[in-house]
């Protein structure tokens, strides 16, 4: 989790609320066991908070552990006082990289761990300290489901009704079927990646990652990575940052540039005047094969959503309601959603 500040230039953006950005949470070697396939799927309720979602983990027989939901670890992890209290066996060390550096962590075994009929046995999980992560008022985030649990189902997330699906098979929900093919992605260390193109020119890659944290806006936000940022600007001089959000993360502190862009295009999805967040080279983002990411807050735009690791493809729905600003659209469907203008009040 990266923790942020927005902060205005010529008076266009005004926010003195604290944010959270999240980061791809990437485990310095191979994920462990898969999650054991079940035979049937059930819908569960989550809590919404802040564009993040918890859910209730059972671990080793423990029920009522709180869990984000993130894409973009590619593998899960539970919160230090959360593995003491279960007298989990530490079986290791590790190091955990996100935006701005890397950590040492520890490796924990659990023996089981379950969410409605989705399960998986006998993983390895980093083990760090949490309690400076954002969570829902009243809650302890106990840990964070990545994708050595993931990985084995088909995740299909009802922003509407608060409901997450996981199903052991590919996705056949006709919602999903009417938009043709689905968006195809491809694994980078265990994190969706998607192919999409900015202002009908610039190529660029973006991890899935529903670990990243936002204020509530019907505006779309996607983090691209400096080289991206350069290109955009090669191509548009008039292009120039309108914001920055700035805060302390894993390895220190960053500032974000902020700017609207005219276009991004994902396969049959496209969204006008969008805001980039330009990541600056430090951490993960200081990699020669840095990408950047998209978050809840783009996919919410599209309810309901399912990540579909089997057939490694992302379903998007299409929204009917309609506002001001941006706009999202399936080629393929007539519907057309507008957002309001970015607007945070501090």
């Amino acid at each position: 989790m990266l923790r942020n500040n927005l902060n205005s230039i010529g008076g266009r953006l005004r926010s003195d609320t604290l944010l959270w950005v999240g980061i791809s949470l990437i485990y310095l070697a191979a994920p462990g066991a898969f999650a054991e396939q079940t035979l049937k799927s059930d819908a569960t309720r989550f809590t919404y908070f802040q564009r993040l979602i918890f859910v209730e983990m059972s671990v080793n027989n423990h029920s009522g552990l709180v869990f984000l939901l993130d894409t973009g670890a590619n593998r899960s992890a539970i919160d230090l006082k959360t593995a003491g209290t279960l007298n989990l066996p530490i079986t290791g060390t590790g190091k955990v990289e996100g935006t701005a550096g890397t950590i040492e962590v520890k490796q924990v075994l659990v023996k089981s761990i379950f969410l409605g009929k989705a399960r998986a046995r006998d993983l390895n999980l980093s083990s760090y300290d949490l309690s400076g992560s954002l969570v829902p008022p009243g809650m302890h985030l106990d840990g964070i489901l990545g994708y050595d649990f993931l990985r084995s189902f088909s995740v299909s997330v009802d922003f509407a009704r608060r409901t997450i699906t996981f199903s052991p098979r590919a996705a056949a929900n006709p919602i999903h079927r009417s938009q043709g093919n689905g968006l195809p992605f491809v694994l980078d260390n265990g994190i969706p990646r998607v192919r999409a193109t900015l202002n009908d020119s610039v190529r660029a890659e973006f991890r899935l990652d529903t670990g990243a944290s936002l204020f509530e806006t019907q505006d779309v936000y996607l983090n691209v990575t400096a080289s991206v940022w350069e290109q955009l600007t090669a191509l548009d001089a008039k292009l120039k940052p309108t914001a920055y959000l700035t805060g302390g993360g894993i390895g220190g502190e960053v500032k974000l540039p902020v700017a609207r862009i005219r276009k991004f295009s994902a396969g049959t999805a496209s969204i006008s005047s969008p805001f980039v967040i330009v990541q600056p080279k430090l951490g993960y983002f200081a990699r020669s094969d840095a990408v950047g990411f998209i978050s809840n807050n783009l996919l919410e735009k599209f309810s309901p959503v399912t990540i579909d690791y089997l057939e490694r493809k992302l379903y998007l729905g299409v929204k009917k309601k309609r506002n001001r600003r941006c706009r999202f659209r399936i080629a393929t469907q007539s519907q057309v959603e507008e957002g309001s203008t970015l607007s945070q009040q501090s």
